[in-house]
């Protein structure tokens, strides 16, 4: 049975997030999350499309992403996520999926929901014991400068 798109939102802000299947670990090694950020931010360029806030752990990806519409974000992700399943199917010498499903996004309705969904992406590392500080943890954009938030 063929997915649904996506095609009505109410909001420019999305957390986009996508998971390893099975759980998996999808970024082995940093060299795997240094690829993943370098095509992340490779192909934004082609979209209309401003990643906000991202945190890439080993077996999942969570972003902030503000979006003009959601067939943009839908490109890019498909694109963003075949491309790194090539990459690492081809290194690993294995076959299948990588990622456990398409990606799933929350609309991010208010502001509160915002920064509250900033905090819980760069907590992620923070709250699996890997570092102590959001600013510890070398595979995201956290910045200590607040970014604000601003409806076009």
């Amino acid at each position: 049975m063929p997915r649904i798109a996506r095609k009505n939102i109410n909001s420019s802000y999305l957390h986009v997030m996508t998971q390893g299947v099975n759980k998996e670990y999808i970024f082995n090694k940093e060299e795997d999350i240094k690829y993943y950020i370098s095509i992340m931010h490779k192909f934004i360029k082609d979209y209309e499309l401003k990643i906000i806030a991202y945190c890439i752990m080993n077996n999942h990806t969570h972003m902030l992403i503000k979006i003009h519409n959601i067939e943009e974000l839908s490109s890019y992700m498909h694109k963003l996520n075949m491309i790194y399943s090539r990459h690492y199917n081809d290194k690993y010498e294995r076959v299948g999926h990588v990622f456990r499903d398409r990606y799933k996004s929350e609309e991010i309705c208010n502001e509160k929901y915002y920064w509250t969904c900033i905090k819980y992406i760069y907590d992620n590392p923070v709250k699996a014991g890997i570092c102590k500080k959001p600013e510890e943890y070398p595979w995201s954009n956290y910045s200590p400068i607040p970014v604000e938030i601003k409806e076009e």
